[in-house]
């Protein structure tokens, strides 16, 4: 059930989007709109019907539904109040009487419809929010795990060629050492509001680097404009930027290496291995996706799993002099393309939560990347969680009875 008002503000849009985002689209025939002080507009709808019109078309999936007097129901709310101060005012009393008794048979239709819908099923919903936490969780463990095979294939490929053609080994039984990349995801001691936008950020051999910190200790809010860093324009008081190019940060990624001693056949079986890997990824990321068009409303996040590769590749490409990066935006794109072409091709298919738990699982036992992303995604989620609690409150309510004589 939403309540509106009468103007269709981006604001507003944004609201509604946020609690529709989070139901399973299957609530879709579920859905009533509740039109408030409407004693102005005798009981009606008035210019909230053009709002909630435009507001449906918009939606691909509202955009068959009927505004009717079965789901658009019109109350006075100011009835009670004026109930309240009858007895003090008794010129008010047929007014409020009519407004009573219009906003009474209004509930009486609302609480009939509630009792006559199917109901729906709560369970799809916190299924998909849970599908939902652990997609936006295996983002930046994606991210960083395209980029290490980027880089270790390239160092693999050089080790393949050192071996086959230098007549002189590192090691003997022509065997070479190649240092592989790793990563690793570092809780913050606070969460905090970063500047992703190319001003702010920072771009060395390991790739994007985002050191400017606008808000330290922010506590975690449901969307970034909210921080209390931004003005009423959106804008960050510390950097000037956007908050559109913020984002909410409570854990960093750390770059390791490790030594390897890998024969010829070695090599080429790491490198074969790595590459069928990132095949994995790139069809289980298309299916996550395809899982989140079919089943929310819509997602306001957008492509989060595009949006991240490109995030990064735009950050590297501002060093195109130096190898590693050029080297890392190379096999980016090569993950983005390769991606892109497998959502036009994956087709729609019923997936179920279930399945996305699956499929993400299934990336975490991969012989070699999949230690790494199952670590990286416990972190997110952790770090977020911990970030979460912090800002929870807790109220104490005392109830007192009253007897009336």
């Amino acid at each position: 059930m939403l309540t509106v008002r009468c103007r269709l503000t981006k604001n507003f849009e944004n609201c509604l989007h946020e609690m529709l985002r989070n139901l399973h689209d299957n609530a879709s025939n579920n859905v009533v709109f509740c039109v408030t002080s409407c004693k102005a507009s005798n009981y009606g709808p008035g210019d909230t019907y053009g709002v909630l019109a435009t507001f449906c078309a918009r939606q691909p999936k509202l955009r068959d539904l009927e505004l009717s007097r079965g789901n658009v129901f019109c109350f006075e709310n100011e009835t009670v109040r004026y109930l309240a101060e009858v007895t003090l005012d008794r010129t008010q009393r047929a007014s409020v009487q009519i407004s009573w008794e219009k906003s009474a048979e209004t509930a009486r239709r609302l609480l009939a419809l509630a009792v006559k819908v199917k109901p729906h099923s709560v369970i799809e919903t916190l299924s998909l929010n849970n599908a939902r936490r652990a997609i936006v969780a295996l983002v930046q463990p994606l991210v960083q795990t395209a980029k290490c095979v980027a880089v270790n294939v390239d160092e693999l490929k050089q080790a393949k060629t050192k071996v086959a053609f230098s007549p002189s080994k590192d090691l003997s039984g022509g065997r070479v050492e190649i240092e592989l990349r790793r990563f690793r995801f570092v809780q913050r001691s606070y969460s905090a509001t970063v500047c992703t936008s190319s001003a702010c950020r920072t771009v060395d051999k390991n790739g994007v680097v985002y050191e400017r910190v606008c808000h330290d200790h922010c506590r975690w809010s449901p969307t970034i404009r909210m921080c209390r860093k931004f003005n009423i324009h959106g804008a960050c008081r510390h950097c000037g930027c956007s908050y559109r190019q913020h984002v909410w940060s409570t854990c960093v990624p750390e770059v390791t290496y490790e030594k390897l001693v890998l024969n010829m056949s070695e090599i080429e079986q790491r490198k074969n291995r790595s590459m069928d890997e990132v095949t994995t990824l790139v069809d289980t990321c298309a299916k996550l996706t395809t899982f989140l068009n079919e089943n929310s409303f819509f997602d306001t996040l957008g492509d989060l799993i595009s949006d991240g590769i490109q995030r990064e590749m735009d950050g590297v490409g501002e060093c195109p002099d130096e190898k590693r990066t050029r080297v890392i935006h190379e096999g980016l794109e090569r993950f983005l393309v390769a991606y892109q072409e497998c959502m036009a091709t994956v087709g729609a298919g019923k997936y179920s939560p279930n399945d996305v738990h699956e499929m993400i699982h299934e990336l975490f036992t991969l012989p070699i990347n999949g230690a790494e992303l199952k670590n990286g995604v416990d972190i997110v989620q952790t770090s977020t969680d911990v970030a979460v609690k912090r800002r929870r409150k807790v109220f104490d309510m005392h109830f007192r009875l009253f007897s009336t004589t």
